[in-house]
């Protein structure tokens, strides 16, 4: 891909380094101790050795647990990446890890099937359905489970990122109109976003 922007570079995101991507705040919902968990398999498995947490700062029972789990090093903050430095760690990411219990839009499923990102959601609406044919379905709430079927499909991610930019596809004009006035009326209605 591109050169890392100054931010990821200072960050010490090196392109050659392989990552997961979690994109998320410190929400109860956002799951970031079962991505952290997950991440954790995939480690024990042989994958990628860091995990990227971009987003709202961790919180302080997070970070401890987070501490707690992983390797020291084995993680990285960003706290609110700017647009072009999370679409460069979209696009560098080994995969995106989404963990969520539950979901407004599920903006970073999009964003990073945009960026060519493999795609992993847990078998739940509204995830399921705002990634389609292009995300594959996990269960967080089994990690060594979920990290398997993550090594496995990430054998071979070539048709999983076209049929990600497919998904994306019937999100231009029309649809998004009509998923954000969606999200809209559930936020108004005291859904989550």
């Amino acid at each position: 891909g591109a050169p890392p922007t100054e931010a990821c570079r200072v960050a010490g995101l090196i392109a050659n380094q392989p990552y997961v991507l979690h994109v998320g705040n410190a929400s109860p919902y956002k799951n970031r101790k079962g991505a952290v968990a997950v991440f954790r398999e995939i480690q024990k498995l042989g994958g990628p050795s860091l995990l990227v947490l971009a987003g709202k700062p961790l919180s302080a029972s997070e970070r401890t647990s987070a501490q707690s789990c992983l390797p020291p090093g084995s993680f990285l903050e960003l706290n609110k990446p700017p647009g072009p430095d999370l679409e460069w760690l979209y696009g560098n990411a080994w995969a995106l890890l989404v963990t969520s219990f539950d979901e407004g839009f599920g903006l970073p499923i999009i964003e990073g099937q945009a960026c060519g990102c493999p795609v992993f959601v847990p078998d739940k609406e509204p995830m399921t359905e705002i990634g389609g044919d292009g995300v594959v379905r996990i269960d967080p709430s089994s990690p060594t489970s979920a990290a398997k079927v993550m090594m496995d499909v990430m054998q071979d991610i070539s048709a999983l990122q076209a049929r990600g930019y497919e998904n994306v596809g019937k999100f231009s004009g029309e649809a998004m109109i009509t998923a954000y006035a969606d999200l809209y009326k559930s936020l108004a209605a005291g859904g989550a976003a």
